[in-house]
């Protein structure tokens, strides 16, 4: 219990049992992607400057955890809490001036790939009719073209 709030301190155990490897571990693939663009860029610069660009490095990767965290929300449907985590891993493996870390995160993107949205299980289809439309297309008239 924390003594300043009066509640648990640990996370319920269901919470994690009930997300799967690729909610739990997965980026958004665009996530991935950007930071993989943003990190070949920004080495390149950071070699040829001599690390004299490193405060731009730091800038950008702070945009890029602000933009991965709000991708991670809305995109992937993670809560704030994970997605805060993620962007902010992203946004420190950004910040190094080597190209290295990418082996880190790919993977991640690789696993967001391939996991399933529950959102597109559940699109409705319309029913199929077997009469044929033989109703003729009506020209719409927008306000703004007169």
């Amino acid at each position: 219990m924390n003594k300043f709030h009066g509640e648990s301190t640990t996370a319920p155990s269901h919470h994690h049992a009930t997300r799967g490897l690729a909610q739990t571990f997965g980026i958004h693939p665009a996530m991935a992607a950007l930071t993989l663009t943003l990190d070949w860029m920004l080495f390149g610069a950071e070699t040829v400057t001599l690390g004299m660009s490193l405060p731009i490095s730091l800038g950008v990767s702070t945009a890029l955890g602000f933009i991965a965290y709000r991708a991670q929300v809305h995109w992937y449907g993670d809560d704030e809490e994970s997605a805060a985590l993620k962007a902010g891993i992203l946004a420190l493996l950004m910040a190094i001036p080597t190209g290295l870390p990418a082996f880190l995160y790919m993977p991640a993107g690789f696993i967001g790939f391939f996991r399933r949205s529950s959102a597109a299980s559940t699109v409705d289809t319309p029913p199929a009719t077997d009469a044929p439309n033989t109703s003729k297309s009506q020209p719409v008239s927008l306000p703004f073209y007169g």
